[in-house]
Order: C-alpha cells, then structure tokens, then sequence
C-alpha cells in the first residue's frame, strides 16, 4: 500500500547520503590502514621534461638538472609533442628547434640529454604514449595556468595526465632562480610515513636542496608522524641543514607553512591522486591556494605514481646519428647578417642542381630568421629538413666579419648549417645535432674551432670530434 511505497522511498532517500558519507569516511580508513599496492620503484631515474615554451625551457631544464642524480642510472629526457594533423613539418621543425636548445642548454650545464619528438592526435595521449615507451619514472613539467572553465568544460592536460599516466608527476610554477633559493618547505600530511613513494619524495626533496645548498624546513600534520618521518629522514640530516615542526592538525600545519613564506623560498606541495585513499577536496584545492598566495614564488606539486605491476627497466636505447657529408667554404663569406649568410653558404652547392639550392636556401633562411641556436660563443647553428637532398649535409662557413646576436657576449663568425632528408626521422637528426653539441663540449676542439681562421680548420676538428664520439658510443652499446 501507499505506507509501504512511501517508506521505501524514504529509506532511499536516508542510506543514499548515508552510505555515500559512511564509505568515504570509514571506507579511507581501512584502506590506508591496509596499505596500498607498492608503485614500480627502480634504482634507475628517468625524467621526462615534456617543453613547449622557449621561455620556460631553461628554468624546466635547470630544475631537472638539479633532481637528476648522476650516480643513479637513467637520463633526463625533453620530449616535445607534436599534434598529428594536417600539414606537420611547421610544427616538427619547430619542436626541433625546442630539442636542439634543449640540447644546448644541458651542454653548457655538461649534462648530456635524450630528446624526443613525438607525434599524436592530441598532446595528453601523446605524452601518456611517450612516458610508457620512455619508461619514465617522473615527469617533469610547466604549470598550467588554464582558466577555471577551460578546465572544468574540456578537461585539463594535468586532469588527464593524473588519470592515465603512472609515473609520478612533478608541476613546477617556477619563479626566481634556484640558485638564489634558501629554505625549501614542505608539508606533510597526517599519515604521511604510509603515504605512497614518501621514501622518494623526501629523498629527492632533500637532495634537491642539498643541490641548491638551501635549508629543508619540514611541517608535520600530526605528532604520531615525528617519529616514522625522523627515521626516514636520518641520513639527509647529516648532509643539509633540517628543520621539522610538529603540528597537531593537517590545516595547522598548512597555516604554519603559508605563514612561513618568505621571498625566494622554494614551497612543495605533496599532492594525492584522486582515488588515492589519502586524496580529499581540501588537498586537491591546496596547490591552487598556495599558488594563489605567494605567485611569486617557486611552486612544486608532486603526485605520487600510480600502483602498477612490477616491470623490467628499458635499456637506454640510443638513435644512432647519420654522419653527415661536410662541404666547406673557404672563402669567407660576404654577408650583411646571418640570414643573407645562410643564403649565400646554399646558393655556393655548386655540385647541387638550381632546384636543390634554392630550395635549400629557402629553409635554411627561415631557421636563420625563426630559430638560430647559439651552440657556443661565436658559432651559430641552422637547420632544417629538405626533400632536396638524400643524405644528411652539413655546410660549414667563416663570416668575414661577425653579427652581432641578442644576449651573446661573442659575435657570430663561425657558422654550420645542418640540412637532413625529408624520410629522415626526426630523431635521426636531434641524434645528429647532439653528436655536434657534445664534440663541442670538448674544450681542445671548442679552443681549436675558436682560433680557427679557415672554414677547413673548424671541418677537420668536427669531423674528428664525431668520429670519436661515434666510437664511444658503439664501444658503450656492443654486445658483451
């Protein structure tokens, strides 16, 4: 009868709320207390730093130059992604451009990186893809600073990177430079010694600031946690300066950190995933509202990686370069920049048909006037992909007076120009451009390229310099 109907619907309307609530409190708790499926840890580290600004390249890079520890086997590697539509070659040449400064970069740092291209229908399953075939343990990338509805109506790259990637992932607002850090802050929450990969994310919190050579300053959100987290922490104590402050309440503790903020400081947030047993609202809220608060300030978020199945850890696998055929021109070249330069250095292929110099020329002016790389004081380097020609050429040149570029202290005199097939991939001629960029890292060759007066001379030390860097690294991959 009607008494029955109406009783049903309002048990309904009681246990829907009811259970919801009761699952959520009680339900976190027995699953914190059971424990978690351990993620994949490796002795090995493998960074992935997905790069789409020029601008933020360097801060990224110097950040994972600083987390990168060289006596654990691994590598640091830039990918940038590519979306796979239409016509692309825009867009490769560009994210060529970004891996090549990358490569710079990490150079002049002498620290040798692995550079990915990648290409897919969109840049999150692209960069999903990317980490698996990497096999990368962290990831390393630029806050995003979407408005609330872009992210709310079509997701956020971040949303979809923490739903479908395993490795754990570190967001960096980034803001002064690190090395002008002092203290580094982190807050721990309540629980926080059966927090998942809390071991990797205090020891590689304190090696960074072990690097920056800045003080670790540590919140606690509960007292029960001093004991565990003291344990862990042992042997960083005896190589930094610590600081832990015990609070009672995980909102205490993040009260006390914000307070605490001072310019230059260098703030981590220890953010969960969102079906993480220890995720809720408050926590997931809290890397905006410390963004929010101090946006002056340099901000890391980490996110945990995700339970997986113990896996083997991939051999590095290097893309071997193409030697390139090397054409010198020795006279000097007569330019009024370095685009009419570039020009010139094509239009003197004498051994190549009309089609292919002017073609030629053309990209190889648009990278002078888009994207120059300065490879060192002095010597700049422009490349580009043409169907014109069937194997990798490397044009060499001497200006016979210098240009002058923004932000380098040396004029421009010495000048390579790298042009690759179009069937080329892409990572056949960043393994090219980083055969160049670490035969320049040599200081012998880099003097022998400086003082060199003939466009002969820098030919002759580079061609050395490759083939011994193409010896080293057959020597490092032969079979046993």
């Amino acid at each position: 009868d009607d008494s029955v109907l109406n009783g049903a619907i309002i048990m309904i309307v009681v246990t829907c709320p009811l259970g919801s609530w009761a699952v959520d409190r009680y339900g976190r708790r027995v699953a914190a207390a059971v424990g978690e499926t351990p993620a994949c840890e490796s002795a090995g580290q493998r960074l992935m730093v997905p790069v789409s600004d020029p601008d933020s390249l360097g801060p990224l890079l110097d950040l994972a130059l600083m987390l990168r520890n060289h006596s654990r086997p691994g590598a640091i590697h830039p990918v940038a992604a590519v979306d796979d539509e239409g016509d692309t070659s825009t867009a490769v040449a560009q994210a060529e451009d970004l891996m090549a400064r990358c490569m710079v970069h990490a150079a002049a740092q002498d620290t040798v990186v692995q550079p990915t291209i990648s290409l897919g229908l969109n840049v999150a399953d692209t960069l999903v893809r990317t980490a698996k075939e990497l096999r990368a343990d962290t990831i390393l990338m630029g806050w995003s600073r979407e408005s609330r509805l872009t992210r709310h109506l079509f997701g956020s790259l971040r949303d979809h990177l923490l739903d479908a990637c395993v490795a754990r992932i570190i967001l960096g607002r980034l803001g002064p430079p690190l090395n002008t850090t002092q203290r580094v802050l982190l807050a721990l929450p309540p629980q926080a010694a059966k927090r998942p990969q809390v071991v990797s994310l205090l020891h590689d919190v304190g090696w960074l600031a072990g690097q920056i050579g800045a003080r670790l300053v540590l919140h606690l959100g509960h007292p029960d946690d001093q004991a565990p987290v003291a344990r862990l922490l042992a042997d960083t104590a005896k190589k930094i300066p610590l600081n832990t402050i015990v609070n009672d309440t995980w909102r205490a503790a993040v009260a006390a950190l914000s307070a605490e903020v001072r310019d230059g400081d260098l703030v981590v947030v220890a953010a969960e995933r969102r079906y993480s047993p220890h995720w809720s609202p408050s926590r997931e809220r809290l890397p905006e509202v410390m963004a929010q608060q101090h946006p002056a300030n340099t901000l890391l978020v980490v996110y945990p990686a995700l339970p997986m199945s113990q896996e083997g850890v991939a051999q590095e696998v290097q893309t071997p370069a193409q030697a390139p055929d090397l054409f010198v021109h020795d006279e000097p070249i007569m330019a009024q920049d370095l685009v009419e330069a570039v020009a010139q250095m094509a239009h003197g292929m004498t051994s190549w048909w009309p089609y292919q110099r002017h073609q030629v020329a053309a990209l190889l002016t648009r990278s002078a006037h888009s994207y120059p790389v300065v490879l060192r004081p002095g010597l700049v380097l422009v490349h580009a992909h043409s169907e014109a020609v069937l194997s990798a050429t490397l044009l060499v040149a001497i200006a016979a007076q210098g240009w002058s570029m923004p932000d380098q202290p040396a004029p421009i005199r010495t000048i390579l120009a790298l042009v690759s097939p179009d069937e080329q991939a892409s990572q056949g001629h960043l393994a090219t451009l980083q055969v160049l960029t670490r035969c320049l890292r040599d200081p012998q060759r880099a003097v022998a390229i400086d003082q060199a007066d003939r466009a002969q001379t820098v030919a002759e030390v580079l061609v050395e310099g490759m083939r011994a860097i193409a010896a080293d690294v057959e020597s490092i991959h032969a079979p046993p």
